[in-house]
């Protein structure tokens, strides 16, 4: 289920948010089949990455209802707009998926290296996509060719673009 609340929200299960405050109130709420795992916003619509289901949902924001479920590559497990694009990192086989918001049709599969990906995030022009192996990607949105790998101490669970660099956690 996805919802959409008034005021701030904070996480509480893959499949629920609730509100942060006492003021905050329950505006909308769409069931989704399967196990949610990831969220974002793009295209004027909220996407929601289904790695189970092997598909992302697209969700009207104002009426909460669930417009479209496009297939794509792989389990989804992490999903980022930017670019014009609605990207999917997959938990299953390093595959990202590059969707049209204006069509809903998967236009570009990028392979990576290694079994799979744990986290994608969209800035300054580039995609970023980290695997479970301690590397993080950068790649050319426009052509899907990897610019470059770069090893990483941490094994990341998310990555975060601002201020000209890329962090993760």
């Amino acid at each position: 289920m996805a919802v959409r609340v008034d005021g701030q929200a904070e996480r509480l299960r893959s499949d629920r948010l609730l509100p942060h405050s006492a003021a905050g109130r329950l505006v909308t709420a769409a069931p989704l089949n399967g196990a949610p795992e990831a969220l974002s916003g793009g295209a004027n619509s909220v996407w929601v990455a289904d790695p189970g289901g092997g598909a992302v949902t697209r969700i009207d924001p104002g009426s909460g209802a669930a417009e479209d479920q496009i297939l794509a590559s792989g389990e989804p497990g992490g999903i980022v707009s930017g670019g014009g694009a609605i990207w999917t990192a997959s938990t299953v086989g390093a595959t990202v998926t590059r969707i049209d918001p204006a069509t809903e049709a998967v236009t570009q599969t990028i392979r990576l290296p290694g079994p799979a990906l744990d986290a994608v995030a969209y800035g300054a022009g580039r995609l970023w996509a980290a695997s479970p192996d301690r590397e993080l990607f950068e790649i050319d949105p426009a052509s899907g060719s990897p610019q470059r790998t770069i090893p990483l101490d941490v094994q990341p669970s998310a990555l975060a673009v601002a201020d000209g660099s890329i962090r993760a956690r």
